[in-house]
C-alpha cells in the first residue's frame, strides 16, 4: 500500500494545525491571566497546581505547534515534522521523546492536582483520606552516612511519573501476552 501526502494537503493540515494554535493561545492567555488575577485567596494552594498545569500546556502548544508540527501518515504508524527544530541537528526520535515526556508532565499535573482536590473535598475520617505522617529519623544519623530526600512537588511529581509509566508498562506487557496467548490458539 502506498500512502503519499500532496504538497497541498501538508498545507491544508498546517492551515488547520496553525489555526487552532491561534485559538489555544488566546484561551490559553485568558486562562493564565484568570489564574493570576481572579483566583480568591481561599483557592491559593490549588491555582499553584493549576498555574503549573497550565504553563506546561503552553509549552506543550508551542513545542507541539511552532518547534515540532508534526505530520502524521495514517494508517502507517508515520509521519514527519517541518517545525523549527526538524533539522539535521536533531534527531526526529528526540523531538518526539521530548514532546512524550511533556505529555506526561502534563498528565502528571492533571494526576496530582485530582488528587490534592480529591483529598481537600473528603472528610477527615474518610479512608481514603491520606493523613500527614512525619518521619523520626533522627536514629540513622548512628548508623552512618545517610540521604533523606524533601518532600516536595517535584519529588512528588517524579514518584507519580514513575508509577504511571510503570503501570502502562505493566498494561502493555499484560496486553502483549494476552495477544500471543490469543495467538497460539488460533
Amino acid at each position: 500500500m502506498e500512502i503519499y501526502l500532496s504538497i497541498e494537503t501538508q498545507e491544508v493540515l498546517l492551515r488547520f494545525q496553525r489555526g487552532f494554535f491561534i485559538i489555544t493561545s488566546f484561551m490559553n492567555i485568558i486562562s493564565l491571566f484568570y489564574l493570576i488575577k481572579e483566583t480568591p485567596p481561599n483557592q491559593a494552594q490549588i491555582r499553584a497546581y493549576l498555574l503549573f498545569l497550565q504553563v506546561l500546556v503552553i509549552i506543550s502548544s508551542v513545542y507541539l505547534d511552532v518547534f515540532f508540527v508534526p505530520i502524521p501518515l495514517f494508517p502507517a504508524i508515520a509521519g514527519y515534522c517541518v517545525g523549527l527544530l526538524c533539522t539535521d541537528a536533531f534527531p526526529l526520535n528526540q523531538l518526539l521523546g521530548v514532546f512524550i515526556l511533556i505529555l506526561v508532565l502534563v498528565g502528571s499535573s492533571i494526576l496530582s492536582c485530582s488528587i490534592y482536590r480529591h483529598q481537600t473535598i473528603i472528610p477527615a475520617s474518610n479512608p481514603l483520606r491520606v493523613s500527614k505522617i512525619s518521619y523520626n529519623l533522627t536514629w540513622i544519623i548512628d548508623r552512618g552516612r545517610f540521604f533523606a530526600h524533601e518532600k516536595t512537588n517535584f519529588m512528588q511529581i517524579v514518584i507519580n511519573m514513575v508509577i504511571i509509566t510503570l503501570q502502562n508498562f505493566q498494561n502493555f506487557v499484560i496486553l502483549l501476552f494476552w495477544h500471543m496467548l490469543r495467538v497460539l490458539r488460533a
